[in-house]
């Protein structure tokens, strides 16, 4: 949980991070919300990034913070 802080504190410009912050784990649903991740944010994935999918959102925030 704390990857994304430390990206976002030193400042980090070379690293893409996918957290998962969901009450679900399960294979189904993770398949589930990365292929929601990838229709929405697919034309934004190739520079630095972190992507949050947690259960009801997914929030994607460009690199340098």
């Amino acid at each position: 949980m704390d990857f994304g802080q430390l990206l976002a504190l030193n400042k980090s410009k070379q690293a893409s991070v996918i957290q998962f912050r969901t009450s679900d784990f399960t294979p189904a649903n993770i398949k589930s919300k990365l292929e929601i991740l990838f229709e929405k944010f697919s034309n934004q994935l190739d520079g630095d990034f972190i992507i949050t999918i947690e259960d009801n959102r997914i929030r994607f925030r460009k690199l340098p913070l």
